[in-house]
């Protein structure tokens, strides 16, 4: 029960906290001190201090420390982790997926109007000599 909580609770951050890593603290610290309960303001404190000095972005490696700390297990590292970046990656994807189809469509219709007749007159236009430079 307390993976799915901690799932959901990270989804909603990973889905809201704009900005960066340092936005998310305070949906983070709402989710997990003031909401669950699951720590205490100083230990919430402490991960912040600890997920700053550690490289990486701050909101996942707080998500990778709080994940640990509350399940007492790697698993509850990884569902937090997992759940915190799953909505950025999910966007991006159908982001990426829309931009592929719009510049499919386009390289498309570019070559329908480009008829054999059409390449021929291109190709065939008169060009200018040297002299005329």
């Amino acid at each position: 029960m307390i993976y799915l909580q901690l799932l959901v609770s990270y989804l909603k951050i990973g889905l809201f906290g704009f900005g960066g890593g340092y936005a998310m603290l305070s949906l983070i610290r709402h989710e997990i001190v003031d909401k669950h309960s699951w720590l205490t303001s100083g230990e919430f404190t402490d991960i912040v201090a600890v997920s700053q000095m550690t490289p990486g972005p701050i909101g996942i490696n707080s998500a990778t420390y709080i994940g640990y700390t509350v399940t007492g297990s790697v698993w509850g590292s990884v569902v937090a982790t997992t759940a915190v970046c799953l909505p950025s990656f999910a966007i991006f994807l159908c982001i990426a997926r829309a931009y592929a189809k719009v510049q499919f469509k386009q390289i498309r219709r570019k070559r329908s109007f480009r008829s054999p007749s059409c390449s021929g007159r291109i190709n065939c236009r008169r060009r200018p000599s040297a002299s005329e430079f």
